[in-house]
């Protein structure tokens, strides 16, 4: 029915900054879906080391279970920051998850503070997922534009292109 409530969740986090290069933050999320009746939660860890003035570095882990069918997956992450003039951020980032199917995908992104107030990025993503055996392999590109406007609020324009580099054969039934 419109105007019905679709979503109801509680997110609870904690973060511990033992040193000033140096912080982990735990949440946890867990919400459920009444008109589907589906329930999620969530378990993330994150640890982030500031390095170097010029690079940072995080890994993180996320378990995400899935009430109806009990399916568990499991992430695991890292994430290298650069900052090699002021104003300019690369990324790097690699993540593998687990569960019925397996995901592996790294990228790559700038952002660019064009102004204080203008910020543009980029980021192009590989992954490779397997289904029992086979294997679909995808390319993600966007740009993204934001801008900080008065009173807090922020704009964000994306463009995003997704392309199938490599489809496993359905013929069998089986994904």
């Amino acid at each position: 029915k419109t105007g019905d409530i679709d979503e109801v969740g509680l997110l609870a986090q904690v973060r511990y900054r033992p040193h000033r290069q140096f912080w982990v933050r735990l949440y946890s999320d867990q919400w459920r879906h009444p008109s589907t009746v589906e329930a999620d939660a969530e378990t993330y860890l994150i640890s982030s080391w500031r390095l170097h003035h010029l690079c940072r570095l995080q890994i993180w882990t996320k378990l995400r279970q899935t009430e109806q069918n009990q399916n568990y997956r499991t992430n695991l992450g890292s994430v290298v920051v650069l900052y090699p003039v002021d104003r300019l951020r690369l990324t790097l980032s690699a993540r593998r998850s687990d569960s019925q199917q397996q995901t592996t995908s790294t990228y790559g992104k700038v952002e660019w503070d064009l102004t204080p107030s203008v910020e543009l990025e980029m980021r192009l993503r590989l992954s490779q997922t397997t289904y029992t055996q086979k294997t679909r392999q995808t390319r993600e590109v966007y740009f993204q534009i934001r801008r900080w406007a008065i009173h807090g609020l922020r704009l964000r324009a994306r463009y995003t292109l997704s392309t199938v580099l490599s489809q496993p054969d359905h013929s069998s039934g089986i994904l």
